[in-house]
């Protein structure tokens, strides 16, 4: 099963009341991020599994599940990319 690992040593992620930011360590810039995407990296540093961050989505978006999928998928997708995430298979 894949776990979604924070990269600490790559970023800073912070909630600011309604914002969310990501601050890239490497660039020094701030990325702001929106509710989704703060939302799943805040279960990816609370160790959720894909299937949870999908569950939870689910219950607070009420979107369609294949909408839902693809946005979390792309997230997940650019977060990798970025290396501020990194997958960890157990």
């Amino acid at each position: 099963m894949r776990k979604y690992i924070f990269n600490n040593d790559k970023a800073l992620f912070a909630n600011l009341n309604t914002d969310a930011i990501l601050f890239d360590k490497e660039s020094c810039k701030y990325l702001g991020l929106n509710q989704s995407s703060a939302d799943i990296l805040n279960l990816i540093i609370q160790g959720k599994s894909q299937i949870e961050m999908h569950e939870f989505l689910y219950e607070k978006y009420n979107v369609e599940n294949s909408i839902l999928e693809l946005q979390l998928q792309n997230t997940l997708e650019w977060l990798l990319n970025e290396e501020f995430i990194h997958i960890e298979n157990s």
